[in-house]
């Protein structure tokens, strides 16, 4: 017996293209109407969070339409090849938001943009930890392994646990190219600064030897880790 799909996903069909980009449209005025923070890594996020009071005074603090910077420069990471160009210059952005979904949308691109390697060699020295995770993700795709594992090394101790988990959950969604570093997590394993990051640790040291492709692009459900310690990032693809 044949079983046909069980979904019939109206999302691809040309009939629905422009109902699907009025629910795009409607969502991100949501998303600015309510200073939803979903598009800042969560290690920017509690810093700005320390800085501003709370979480939901980050949005008034990042100035004048910081929400739609940062959307723009999560939609132009979404795009191909063509975007290449205008992320490279968005990684000189005095903004990390910018910077980290400039960086992430070079990583999609893989070897196609090696163009960027240099610039994004530098972000392994960000300010901003989120953006050095993004950064030696993006290098990592590039088939720059080393200087990028050497700076994965450095951020599994970031002073931040946001970061640290960001690192983790990276680290092993790009499997086998990160088994050098098994070694560096096994012996973070009994760090008192785990304890609250033991399972994704742990996860990460059984899954990367059985990996064999790098889990390079993810759901938009797994975009940004939380405190389920969902992985960090990616494009918004389904």
């Amino acid at each position: 017996m044949t079983v046909g799909p069980i979904l019939n996903n109206l999302a691809e069909l040309p009939e629905y293209q422009l109902v699907l980009q009025d629910l795009r449209q409607a969502h991100l005025d949501w998303m600015k109407e309510t200073k939803d923070t979903a598009f800042i890594p969560e290690g920017q996020l509690r810093k700005w969070a320390t800085q501003y009071g709370n979480e939901y005074s980050v949005v008034d603090g990042g100035g004048n339409n910081a929400m739609d910077r940062w959307i723009a420069a999560v939609q132009l990471s979404e795009q191909g090849p063509d975007s290449i160009p205008a992320m490279v210059t968005n990684l000189d952005d005095s903004d990390p938001v910018v910077r980290y979904w400039a960086t992430m949308g070079l990583g999609h691109q893989g070897t196609v943009a090696q163009s960027a390697e240099q610039k994004l060699l530098v972000l392994l020295d960000d300010p901003s930890g989120d953006v050095r995770v993004a950064a030696a993700r993006a290098l990592t795709l590039m088939d720059k392994p080393p200087q990028a594992l050497d700076a994965f090394r450095a951020l599994i101790q970031h002073q931040r646990k946001e970061v640290r988990l960001h690192a983790l959950n990276v680290i092993e969604l790009l499997g086998y190219r990160c088994q050098p570093l098994v070694p560096d997590l096994q012996n973070r394993l009994n760090d008192e600064q785990y304890d609250k990051a033991r399972k994704a640790l742990e996860s990460a040291i059984e899954t990367i030897p059985q990996a064999s492709t790098p889990k390079s692009r993810y759901t938009r459900s797994t975009w940004r880790h939380n405190k389920n310690h969902r992985a960090d990032d990616g494009r918004w693809y389904t």
